[in-house]
C-alpha cells in the first residue's frame, strides 16, 4: 500500500496534485457559502469588470490559501 502512495523520498506527485484540487474546490464551495452570508449579496453571473475582478481575485485567494496548505503538508516553505 505505502508504494502506491509514496516514492522513495515523499508522496507522489500524482496524489498530492490530487490533493491540492480537492482543497481547492472544497475553499471554492466554502467561499460561494460563506460570501453571500457576510456581504449579503446575491452571487448572480454578470460580466460587469467589478463582477469578473472579485471573481479573480477569489480564485488567487484560493490558489494562495491552498498552496500555503500543501505546503504545510508536505512540510515545505511556501516559496518553494
Amino acid at each position: 500500500m505505502r508504494k502506491i502512495f509514496f516514492n522513495s523520498r515523499d508522496l507522489r506527485a500524482s496524489w498530492r496534485l490530487l490533493i491540492f484540487v480537492g482543497i481547492f474546490v472544497g475553499l471554492g464551495f466554502l467561499a460561494d457559502w460563506i460570501i453571500p452570508k457576510i456581504f449579503h449579496v446575491n452571487q448572480q453571473p454578470s460580466l460587469d469588470a467589478v463582477g469578473i475582478i472579485s471573481d479573480e481575485l477569489q480564485t488567487l485567494i484560493q490558489a494562495l490559501v491552498a498552496t500555503w496548505i500543501m505546503a504545510r503538508i508536505e512540510r515545505r516553505r511556501f516559496a518553494d
